[in-house]
């Protein structure tokens, strides 16, 4: 792996940088990859079904969602995630949508493929699971600009129970004030996501590669 082929780039918003729960520091963090190619559809497929980002639990903390206001570039450990590129450090286990957004973008990257992560907010969410999470509580999702399909967004966020199917890979159309209803892309029985329960998209942000100084 040439790791001069690699960049970083931190979640810029409207109201700050986007933090996250330290997967790959204070702050999520997109690990670009400059030979990086958008997929055909069946590339993109073939890569989900051997990643393992939707295999870990989701595990809902409300206090590591925020924004931070400054050089937020001054709190990245830039040693350490030399090392995840080298692969001589493992990353933490994502525990929060905007994890999941992030290792996957890091992960498709790292296999040379282009990823977005898309950044939601949203209105109406009814807490299924009862994890205490606010009916205007955003989420986090990736998009891919397939060479065949176009683009493909993708939710690979985990389960929050033991008995769900076996790959939580999920795809979504996204539209403005329009319900987000993601689908399994590999059905295997277990828990699904009702109609209606996710909430109503009321803005979208994508980010590519990030910002940096």
């Amino acid at each position: 792996m040439n790791t001069k082929n690699y960049f970083i780039g931190l979640v810029q918003t409207p109201n700050g940088v986007l933090s996250g729960s330290d997967c790959y520091g204070e702050f999520i963090v997109l690990i670009n990859n400059k030979e990086a190619e958008n997929p055909t559809y069946r590339e993109l497929l073939d890569f989900l079904q051997i990643d393992k980002t939707d295999q870990y639990p989701y595990l809902y903390v409300a206090s590591v969602i925020g924004f931070y206001y400054g050089d937020a570039e001054d709190k990245i450990d830039l040693t350490r995630i030399q090392d995840i590129i080298d692969g001589t450090q493992q990353t933490l286990a994502p525990q929060i949508c905007s994890d999941f957004a992030e290792r996957l973008h890091n992960n498709a990257e790292t296999a040379g493929i282009r990823c977005g992560y898309v950044s939601l907010d949203m209105t109406g969410y009814t807490d299924p699971g009862n994890l205490g999470i606010a009916p205007d509580s955003g989420h986090a999702c990736n998009v891919f600009k397939t060479t065949d399909r176009g683009l493909i967004y993708i939710d690979c966020t985990g389960n929050t129970v033991s008995d769900g199917p076996i790959n939580n890979d999920m795809i979504v159309d996204i539209q403005i004030s329009q319900q987000y209803n993601p689908d399994f892309l590999f059905p295997s029985g277990g828990c699904y996501i009702p109609n209606g329960q996710m909430g109503i998209v009321t803005n979208m942000l994508v980010t590519w590669d990030g910002n940096w100084r």
